[in-house]
């Protein structure tokens, strides 16, 4: 027989902390060629045992892994660095971001311009249904009443206060073209252990251009940080 095209059919990067137990539904669906990486933070760092029992009776492989940033979103920010990295190199049939969190829709979108297939679900049993590259899942075509009624009351919400690196980037960015994703660079930037993971994970949004912009802007804040 010949070597499968890919090294791994679906990659399945599960946001645990968002989606609990219940976004292990299908895990009997998974074959031997499919890969599951359970990403998990104090919030969420125990599993049920008969969570436990299904994931060992599962022929796909499992990693788990902890995420141990101080800071919000840095969950998040690793699934997207990690799959940035391998998307680089490694052969998969798709990509798959196993969470209900909104913020990951346009890091999707920017990655599917840049060729990679991928698709954001909210259970694992999802990824056989409308699975055609580049096509979105159903929970992205349309926000239900619930989401857009969450995004309204986060709004509304009185602002936390902010750390020391986001303020010292939105300071950087005041005034510039990327004042409005202050935020997002400042999570990046605290996640990152060197520049060029940073540079991984600012380019699954940001065009190469861009990303040396922000790094000139930035070059105070870096000015301490690893190159690798």
């Amino acid at each position: 027989m010949g070597k499968n095209k890919n090294e791994i059919n679906n990659y399945f990067f599960v946001d645990y902390e968002n989606v609990k137990n219940d976004c292990l539904t299908g895990l009997e669906m998974l074959g031997k060629t499919d890969k599951v990486r359970i990403y998990y933070g104090k919030a969420a760092a125990h599993i049920p045992f008969e969570t436990h029992l299904r994931i060992v009776s599962c022929s796909a492989e499992f990693e788990y892994i902890k995420v141990e940033f101080p800071i919000k979103n840095a969950l998040d920010c690793m699934i997207l660095y990690d799959i940035g990295n391998m998307s680089a190199g490694l052969r998969v049939g798709c990509y798959f971001i196993v969470s209900k969190d909104s913020d990951f829709d346009e890091p999707i979108n920017i990655l599917r311009e840049k060729g990679v297939n991928i698709r954001k679900i909210t259970e694992i049993k999802e990824f056989r249904e409308d699975a055609a590259p580049g096509k979105k899942a159903p929970e992205e075509k349309k926000k239900s009443s619930k989401t857009k009624a969450a995004q309204s009351e986060k709004a509304a919400a009185p602002a936390k206060k902010q750390s020391k690196t986001e303020k010292s980037v939105a300071e950087a960015l005041s005034g510039t073209p990327y004042s409005q994703q202050s935020d997002y660079i400042a999570r990046s930037i605290a996640a990152a252990p060197n520049r060029i993971a940073l540079n991984n994970v600012l380019q699954t949004k940001y065009e190469g251009k861009q990303t040396k912009e922000l790094f000139k802007l930035l070059k105070n804040i870096l000015a301490d940080m690893p190159s690798h």
